[in-house]
């Protein structure tokens, strides 16, 4: 879950579509933390997942103040505690500094680089909600940059995102709550939800369901492929069914002569089997290298962020086919090799 740069496990999402609700937000959101079981809740505009307001600011440039197009979050205290973000410089937002309300602004470390920032963000200036005529709206000051972490799918590359308070304004409030907790805790929030008399049915969805969704295509692309694999195996393993039983057919006159001449049953499978074996092992050769590369390419074209396939999954699926496949020709390899030898070589 921190490969994403935060922690998605145990988070509640809840919208907040009744225009009641906005105004009793910091009261219900005060009653959500009595119980133990819930840790941490933040009002928002977005979370990772659905943060998708672009607003126009401007930012400061060696030159003067210049406009840039910037993904904004606007949220409470707790976002960054809820998120459990970490920060590659400066602090959180912070409730008993007076100034953070409405001065203070937080960024991530993308937006640090594309503004040519750098290392030295704490302090410069972004101007937000100013008019056609670049006056009014509010200068705000960068107290901290957190470190990059995926706020949209791994399909795009991580952009400049700005953070502000504004409490009890958006339409999100998320919980953190205690792990293995879930039932007890939605219950609770559902009765608390209907006694502050919201008019909206109580919905909710877990955070890591929210990123899930954004897989969608891959996710049915992984249903086909299982159907797809599972036939090719099973068509896979009647042909090797057959094969084998030709085999031990054609074979039954040398194995009955063989024992006749001292070979053990082991050797006689070590025989057998030898021949099959060899060929899973060369289609093993075969098709790895072409498996990697078009997995690779797949990877590549579909996500800007990915790990490259690893080796060993490679030969965890060539180790499977080989026990599945030697496993599915035993039958008959060891039914010709128990054979009374009297009675193989009589066999025509």
């Amino acid at each position: 879950s921190k490969d994403l740069g935060f922690n998605k496990d145990n988070l509640i999402i809840m919208q907040l579509q009744d225009k009641d609700i906005l105004s009793k937000t910091k009261a219900f959101k005060e009653e959500l933390l009595l119980n133990p079981d819930i840790l941490v809740v933040s009002n928002s505009n977005g979370v990772p997942g659905l943060i998708n307001w672009i607003q126009t600011m401007r930012i400061e440039q060696p030159g003067g103040m210049e406009e840039r197009a910037i993904l904004l979050a606007k949220s409470d205290y707790d976002f960054a505690r809820l998120l459990q973000l970490d920060f590659a410089e400066g602090r959180d937002f912070d409730k008993n500094m007076g100034t953070d309300a409405l001065e203070a602004v937080i960024i991530n470390q993308t937006a640090a680089e594309n503004f040519g920032w750098g290392k030295d963000a704490i302090g410069k200036k972004i101007h937000y909600g100013f008019g056609q005529d670049k006056t009014g709206g509010r200068m705000l000051k960068v107290i901290g940059v957190v470190k990059d972490f995926h706020f949209k799918s791994l399909h795009n590359a991580i952009e400049p995102i700005v953070f502000f308070p504004e409490e009890s304004q958006g339409y999100l409030l998320t919980c953190r709550i205690v792990p293995g907790t879930f039932e007890q805790t939605i219950h609770y929030i559902e009765q608390k939800w209907k006694s502050f008399g919201i008019k909206q049915p109580f919905n909710y969805k877990l955070m890591t369901a929210s990123m899930d969704d954004m897989y969608e295509a891959e996710n049915k692309i992984a249903i086909i492929i299982r159907i797809t694999t599972f036939i090719t195996i099973f068509i896979a393993l009647l042909g090797l069914l057959g094969l084998s039983s030709f085999i031990a057919e054609q074979k039954t006159k040398e194995v009955g002569l063989r024992k006749v001449h001292g070979a053990t049953v082991a050797n006689i499978l070590l025989l057998l089997y030898k021949d099959f074996a060899r060929l899973i092992l060369i289609a093993f050769v075969v098709a790895a290298p072409i498996a990697w590369w078009r997995l690779s390419i797949w990877l590549e074209t579909t996500f800007i962020y990915f790990r490259e396939p690893q080796w060993f999954a490679f030969v965890l699926a060539g180790a499977l086919a080989f026990i599945i496949g030697l496993g599915s020709i035993s039958f008959h390899i060891i039914r010709v090799a128990s054979r009374n030898p009297v009675e193989a070589i009589k066999y025509e």
